[in-house]
C-alpha cells in the first residue's frame, strides 16, 4: 500500500474509467444539492469559488491505495 493524492490516482485512469467516473458523478448528483453547495457563480474568478477550492482540496488529499 502506498500514498498518493486523489489527483494522482485520477491521472492514472484510462478514458473508459474516467468517463465512468464523470458519468457517475453527474447521475448521482443531478437530484442532490451538491451544485448549490458548490455555490457556482459565473461572476467570480474560478480560483475564488467554493467549488474550485473543494475540488482542489479533494485532489490534493493523500489516500492509501493498494
Amino acid at each position: 500500500m502506498y500514498k498518493m493524492t486523489n489527483g494522482d490516482k485520477i491521472r492514472q485512469l484510462n478514458n473508459e474509467e474516467l468517463a465512468r467516473l464523470i458519468y457517475g458523478f453527474i447521475v448521482t448528483s443531478k437530484n442532490s444539492t451538491i451544485f448549490k453547495q458548490l455555490e457556482l457563480d459565473e461572476g467570480q474568478e474560478i480560483e475564488n469559488t467554493k467549488g474550485y477550492k473543494l475540488l482542489l482540496e479533494t485532489f490534493n488529499e493523500e489516500v492509501d491505495y493498494e
